[in-house]
């Protein structure tokens, strides 16, 4: 993300490696990102991201990564009543980190 050699769209485009990176550490799922992870977002957002789309997008992709963005009414059981595992999860930690962190995860994405 630092490296100036590459084009600015590449740089910016490492934060989904940064989502991956931080749902599979179980200590971010638990209690939220890192001050790491938080700098890179910051620096992402105030230094790459040069048009408010880009800037929107960043901060979307904080917020997912930190729970605070609820996921869609069809993915958390569309108001049926039903939870998710996830959500029971979330419910517990607090947040929607799992809920979240599950619609990026490749067994999601083949379902749908």
């Amino acid at each position: 993300m630092h490296d100036r050699a590459l084009a600015r769209g590449i740089r910016i485009e490492t934060l989904i490696p940064l989502l991956s990176q931080t749902c599979a550490d179980p200590r971010q799922l638990l209690f939220g990102m890192d001050d790491d992870t938080r700098r890179d977002l910051a620096y992402a957002r105030d230094s790459l991201a040069r048009f408010p789309s880009e800037r929107l997008w960043v901060e979307s992709l904080g917020q997912m990564m930190d729970g605070t963005v609820t996921p869609p009414a069809d993915f958390r059981g569309g108001g049926n009543g039903m939870a998710t595992l996830p959500g029971m999860i979330d419910g517990i930690v607090g947040g929607h980190r799992f809920e979240n962190c599950v619609l990026f995860s490749p067994v999601f994405a083949q379902r749908f």
